[in-house]
Parts: C-alpha cells; sequence; structure tokens
C-alpha cells in the first residue's frame, strides 16, 4: 500500500515513517508538514493510505479529509483523546494515540490493508456500478440511487423504484461511490447529494424515511451543499 503521513510536528513524522520502515506491505511516497500541500499532491495523485494528525494550521485533519476529492484508507494519529468520536464519524479507518505503538501501529495497518483487499466493485469514475444482489449482478445507475444505509455486514440501497441488499463493508461502498455526488452523514447513512431536497433540522427526508445527520458531520454537510 501506498502512503503519505501529514503532520505539522516533524518529530511526529519521523515515528510514524519508523513504524512504515519496518511493515512489509507499507511503501510511504511523501511526508508533509502543510496540509494544504498535502491536499495539493492528492489533487494529482492517488495514494491508498493517510497517517493524518488532527491539529494544524491552516487546516485540521478533520477539515482535510472533508475536502478530498477521493477517500483513501485514513488512520488519524493525534495525542488527544476526544477526537476520536469525530474521526470515525468520518469514517477513518483508525485512530491511533501519540506516541504510537507499534503493535497498536500493525493493528491499524492490516485493517487498511483488509479494507483495500475486499472492495468489491471497479475503482474507474462512471456513472453506473454493477452490484450483486440475490445472487444476480444488478447494473444501478448512480443518480437514482437516493441513499445507502448500513445493516451489518452488508449495506441497503435505496432507488426510486427498489432496494438492494449487497454483502459489502459502509466504508468500501463509500469509496466507490463519487466523492463529489455521495456524501456520508452519518455512520449508518450515506445520501446522494443530488437528491437531497431538503434538511430537516439534523434529518434529511426521504420519502417517508428521515435519514439522520450526526451532529459532527452537518456543519461538513452545509459546506458541500450551496448553502445561501
Amino acid at each position: 500500500m501506498n502512503c503519505i503521513i501529514v503532520d505539522d510536528d516533524r518529530t511526529a513524522i519521523l515515528a510514524v515513517k519508523r513504524c512504515v520502515e519496518e511493515t512489509d506491505f507499507l511503501t510511504l511516497l511523501k511526508t508533509f508538514t502543510d496540509p494544504l500541500d498535502a491536499i495539493q499532491y492528492l489533487n494529482k495523485e492517488r495514494v491508498d493510505l493517510i497517517f493524518l494528525d488532527v491539529e494544524m494550521p491552516e487546516l485540521n485533519g478533520l477539515e482535510f479529509i472533508s475536502k478530498l476529492k477521493y477517500k483513501p484508507e485514513i488512520i488519524v494519529i493525534s495525542s488527544k483523546k476526544e477526537y476520536a468520536f469525530d474521526s470515525y464519524g468520518l469514517n477513518v479507518t483508525d485512530y491511533l494515540q501519540k506516541p504510537v505503538e507499534y503493535h497498536r501501529f500493525l493493528v491499524a495497518c492490516e485493517k487498511a490493508f483488509q479494507n483495500k483487499g475486499n472492495l468489491i466493485f471497479s475503482k474507474e469514475e462512471t456513472d453506473h456500478l454493477f452490484v450483486k444482489s440475490d445472487s444476480i449482478l444488478v447494473r444501478l445507475n448512480l443518480k437514482e440511487i437516493l441513499f445507502v444505509e448500513a445493516m451489518g455486514d452488508y449495506v441497503r440501497i435505496y432507488t426510486d423504484k427498489q432496494r438492494h441488499m449487497v454483502l459489502s463493508t459502509m466504508k468500501a461502498f463509500e469509496e466507490k461511490l463519487p466523492q463529489n455526488k455521495f456524501f456520508r452523514i452519518h455512520k449508518s447513512y450515506i445520501v446522494n447529494l443530488d437528491r437531497v431536497e431538503a434538511i430537516a433540522g439534523n434529518s434529511i427526508p426521504f420519502s417517508n424515511k428521515l435519514i439522520p445527520i450526526s451532529k459532527s458531520i452537518k456543519p461538513l454537510l452545509l459546506e458541500r451543499i450551496n448553502l445561501m
């Protein structure tokens, strides 16, 4: 897995770099002390994994995640525990506390590796995808998807006409959706931003169903829609 490190603390970068060098299946491409430089790099290059600090000037780690055009595996590394809840709300792979212990680092990286290996859809950007529902491959047009709901080891895809149950993690499914069109508003829900017609408090109504919005995610959602 190709990876980068984003942290304004050079000492912390060196510590993570040493862990990466000890891990056979990781290849370090670059390190960044400026998160804005990392964003520019990621706009041109694709990586499999990001090791990301939270407290950084200019752009903190949670804001950084919201600005990514695509979402690789992300392992957040912070000296404080209080960012863990918001980080998991953004569907990061894992959350490590500084100073990083190698055995815990390896567990997080193995989780990222497994996620990458379990992807079930093509990575090519397209207007459709094929899913295996009830042992049948079904073509879904992305514009017809209203929202996606996590159901244990499955995801349930709601479209205009029907629902599909697909064996997949929520994270794996999310990574196959265009980030500019779909947004994870809750640990259990992804919505098609083009199909959002209203936001009622901390919910989005779809027909007869109200989809909850996580409080920590709502400010990021409001940034994504063209709020006047």
